[in-house]
C-alpha cells in the first residue's frame, strides 16, 4: 500500500507534535542564571529600589544657612513631609504687598516617619544619607535573558526578573506613592508576597573581560515591541 506525501507529512507532523508534547511533560525548564558577579550587583540595586534619598528632617528654610529645598514640595505632595511658613509679615511700603521675612520648615508626617531612616551625611545623596525606605525588595526569579547583543564595542545582555518587597511599608499602596517616581508592586492581595512586575536592566561589559561590566537600568534590551 502507498502513503502518498500528504498522508507522509501529517504523519510526521504528528510524530513530532507527540514528541514535543512528551518532552514537555517530561523536562522541567529551568530558570536562566546569571554569572556571580553579575547577580551580586544586581541585588545591590534592587535592595533600594523601595528607598529615596534625601536631607535630614526636620528642615528650616532661612536665608542665612539652609537655603531653599526644591524637592521637599515634592515630598509634601507625596503626605510623606509637612510645611509651615511663619506668618509674621511687614509691608515694604504702602503701595507693595506684604513681604514675607519668616522661615519655612518641613517635619515628617507620621506616614514619612515610619519610612525616614536618618543617616550620619546632611548630604542629600551618597550610601551615608538619609532616605524613605518603604519596605525591603529582593530578586525573586531570573525570567529572561536577552542578546547578547553588540553596541559601541560593548557586550550588552538584557535581564529580566522578578522582584519580592518584604516588609512592605503601607505606603507603597497609597497613590500619593506615585509622585515619588519609584517602582512600585502590585496591589498586594492577602496573605500573598508582595511582587514587582516585571523589572528589566541591561548589563553592559567588556567583551574581552567579563569582569569588567556595569549594569544599566535605562537601556532597554529585548524583543522589538516586547515590554
Amino acid at each position: 500500500m502507498k502513503i502518498s506525501n500528504a498522508a507522509n507529512a501529517g504523519l510526521l507532523f504528528a510524530l513530532v507534535f507527540f514528541a514535543i508534547s512528551l518532552g514537555g511533560c517530561s523536562m522541567k525548564q529551568e530558570p536562566p542564571k546569571l554569572a556571580e558577579p553579575i547577580k551580586i550587583e544586581l541585588d545591590k540595586i534592587v535592595a533600594n529600589m523601595a528607598c529615596i534619598p534625601t536631607g535630614q528632617f526636620p528642615y528650616v528654610v532661612d536665608q542665612q544657612h539652609n537655603p531653599m529645598c526644591a524637592y521637599c514640595e515634592k515630598l509634601v505632595d507625596a503626605g510623606l513631609l509637612t510645611k509651615e511658613t511663619d506668618t509674621n509679615s511687614s509691608p515694604s511700603d504702602s503701595e507693595q504687598p506684604m513681604r514675607a521675612s519668616a522661615n519655612v520648615s518641613y517635619a515628617l508626617t507620621d506616614i514619612g516617619q515610619s519610612a525616614y531612616i536618618r543617616g550620619t551625611s546632611e548630604n542629600t545623596y551618597g550610601p551615608d544619607a538619609s532616605r524613605f525606605c518603604f519596605g525591603k525588595p529582593r530578586v525573586l526569579q531570573i525570567t529572561r535573558i536577552f542578546g547578547p547583543v553588540m553596541l559601541s564595542g560593548q557586550k550588552n545582555l538584557g535581564v529580566r526578573y522578578i522582584a519580592q518587597l518584604d516588609e512592605p511599608n503601607p505606603y507603597v499602596f497609597d497613590p500619593r506613592a506615585k509622585i515619588l517616581d519609584i517602582p512600585l508592586p502590585d496591589p498586594a492581595m492577602a496573605g500573598k508576597p508582595v511582587l514587582y512586575s516585571h523589572q528589566d536592566v541591561t548589563v553592559v561589559m567588556n567583551p574581552n573581560n567579563p569582569n569588567d561590566f556595569y549594569l544599566d537600568t535605562k537601556l532597554k534590551i529585548g524583543p522589538l515591541g516586547e515590554k
